[in-house]
């Protein structure tokens, strides 16, 4: 009987490190899943910001093309 007991514990506390092992696996997969969602926001604010300075740059080099257009 005690041997039964001792393997039944055994199943019992391996299962629950089991248990508590995967749970740390996915809240430290969930903190990486955040970090490469804050990279890629900060990417895509990145370019947006990079498109808008090429946009006032064509706006403005059109602006001078009909100042000269004009004269």
């Amino acid at each position: 009987m005690s041997l039964r007991y001792g393997i039944l514990i055994c199943l019992i506390i391996s299962t629950s490190v089991r248990g508590q092992s995967m749970k740390k696996q996915i809240e430290l997969l969930n903190g990486k899943l955040d970090s490469l969602n804050e990279v890629l926001l900060n990417e895509r604010l990145y370019s947006e910001a990079k498109v808008l300075v090429k946009d006032d740059q064509i706006s403005s080099q059109k602006n001078q093309i009909n100042e000269l257009i004009q004269k």
